[in-house]
């Protein structure tokens, strides 16, 4: 997030919303896996939340692959990869992977977690997807995860509230018809599963679609 560019104060004015917020650099990963583990066995857990996260980029693939060679300083080798690799590409999309990076690591952890995404654009939608939900890499972690997008807060409250007004209001001042939307469509309010189109939308079609109840939002 980049709080010092937003003179809105935006981001934290929706960081304020919580009850507590915990900031951790991508280097500091692994501590989070050592308040349960020791420190060998925190290691083999960073490598497996690595190699699920950066699994999309053939590089870093290759650097967490060959960084078990050295599993003294793994998790050194690793950050050090991924941290050249994004500096090379001026940190393009560096946020979204290091979301998905943390997420990874959280379902180490003991216990049960619910992971839910917000974002404006698809590229973190994307990475979380190859990683947690084609078939070959499935997770039962998968089923905890969550993504909110403009479109689907927009259509959530719609559900909520049917109030034509406000929704209409809603959409010009949260909704960007440049953005593709993801969604099902409905044939007689029926879900058709077989299909998810991801296809920019008028905001007016956008608003019809979702007050007949055409489709059905993924994000």
């Amino acid at each position: 997030m980049r709080v010092v560019e937003d003179q809105e104060n935006r981001y934290l004015n929706y960081l304020s919303q919580f009850s507590k917020v915990l900031y951790i650099k991508e280097e500091s990963l692994i501590d989070l896996l050592k308040v349960d583990y020791e420190l060998d066995a925190a290691r083999s857990k960073f490598i497996i939340a690595s190699e699920r996260a950066l699994s999309s980029l053939q590089y870093l693939k290759e650097q967490v692959k060959e960084s078990r060679q050295h599993f003294s300083k793994v998790d050194q080798l690793i950050f050090s990869a991924y941290d050249s690799f994004f500096t090379e590409k001026m940190d393009a999309n560096r946020g979204e992977l290091s979301l998905l990076w943390a997420s990874a690591i959280i379902e180490q952890l003991p216990g049960n977690s619910k992971v839910t995404f917000v974002g404006m654009d698809h590229d973190l939608y994307d990475f979380v997807e190859r990683s947690y939900f084609s078939i070959t890499k499935a997770s039962p972690f998968s089923n905890d995860r969550y993504f909110f997008s403009n479109d689907a807060l927009l259509y959530g409250t719609y559900r909520s509230d049917s109030n034509q007004e406000d929704f209409a209001q809603l959409i010009s001042i949260y909704r960007e018809p440049d953005r593709k939307s993801r969604y099902f469509k409905k044939v007689n309010k029926f879900l058709n599963i077989n299909q998810q189109i991801k296809e920019k939308i008028s905001n007016s079609d956008f608003q019809y679609m979702v007050t007949y109840d055409e489709i059905e939002i993924v994000y």
